[in-house]
């Protein structure tokens, strides 16, 4: 049984989401690159003891572009973050920035995510992908910290 009638829930998750589209902006994902051999010698056997050639290897950047909204915490040097995963509250530093991501590919993508970059600026990940909705889990938060 649910206190909201299915018309009411969709009404409110549109409006949740008419703000995440309002207020959304770009923001660049890097992970660690993935590493390719492109050259072996085929005449190399490792029983026989002989030096191992040198192996050629390509790094190729794994980044996406998503659409997130972004909090800055530069206001206020302490804020009550109320939302952590064993639901204990705990307060943020002046410095910290919120991202909200919507999707689950961009959930997928940040998993893995080693830089993040917005507003002409570098960011490294400080938490863990936390997953919020109103009804349904639609919406990732991460909390960065600035670099460089």
């Amino acid at each position: 049984m649910s206190f909201f009638t299915e018309e009411e829930k969709a009404e409110a998750v549109s409006m949740l989401n008419e703000a995440f589209n309002t207020f959304k902006e770009q923001i660049y994902v890097y992970q660690s690159p993935e590493q390719t051999v492109i050259s072996t010698d085929p005449n190399y056997v490792w029983s026989f003891g002989n030096d191992q050639p040198d192996i050629q290897v390509t790094n190729t950047t794994q980044s996406g572009v998503f659409w997130a909204t972004v909090e800055y915490m530069n206001n206020e040097s302490l804020q009550r973050i109320d939302h952590s995963i064993f639901n204990e509250s705990i307060l943020s530093k002046q410095g910290l920035v919120r991202i909200s991501v919507s999707g689950v590919e961009a959930f997928n993508f940040l998993k893995k995510a080693e830089k993040i970059t917005f507003d002409d600026q570098n960011f490294k990940v400080v938490s863990d992908l936390q997953r919020r909705g109103l009804f349904t889990r639609d919406f990732s938060d991460l909390w960065l910290s600035k670099i460089d």
